[in-house]
């Protein structure tokens, strides 16, 4: 009884999680920042995850994250990132721990490849136009990429990945 109740509220603050980087992805679209206030809901909610989740390798996991910030701060300190970016690295490193960060980096790579093509295609004026319709606009009027949004759903891949044992326990294998 008891581990079927952190069974399911572990799973709730993963799906509270995936919200977040979704969020995070969104924000960061619409204003080419993210906000400190969503890095700390990452971190927290992380925080929590962990602690009702057996098995997590917390040690593990923040050597990861912090080797992603690592990696996010120089390239900061280059202008290759905003700050919100670096930070978030943080959270992704966390969420996606070592065993699924090779899936958050091929995520990475296909999501980041995807926005810039979407950002070189979107500077043309009728595909500029055609953006505008389905609420897409800003991508050429900016120059800024939104890196936040290929992190959050390179984040959401790595993580579901990362869950697939947990949900497997839960709801059964299948076929």
């Amino acid at each position: 009884m008891i581990l079927a109740v952190a069974a399911a509220v572990s799973l709730a603050i993963a799906f509270c999680a995936i919200v977040l980087f979704i969020l995070v992805g969104i924000v960061d679209y619409q204003t080419r920042k993210i906000p400190n206030v969503l890095v700390i809901m990452g971190l927290g909610l992380y925080a929590m995850w962990a602690l009702v989740t057996p098995g997590v390798p917390v040690p593990i996991d923040i050597i990861v994250g912090l080797a992603l910030f690592a990696f996010g701060f120089v390239c900061w300190l280059l202008r290759f990132l905003g700050a919100g970016d670096a930070k978030f690295m943080l959270v992704c490193g966390l969420f996606s721990g070592l065993d699924h960060l090779e899936v958050f980096a091929l995520a990475l790579a296909a999501f980041g490849v995807a926005v810039y093509v979407l950002v070189l295609v979107s500077r043309r004026t009728e595909v500029a136009l055609f953006l505008a319709r389905w609420g897409l606009r800003g991508l050429e009027e900016t120059g800024k990429i939104p890196y936040g949004v290929p992190l959050s759903l390179a984040l959401v891949a790595a993580f579901v990945s990362r869950l697939g044992p947990q949900l497997t326990s839960i709801v059964g294998p299948a076929g």
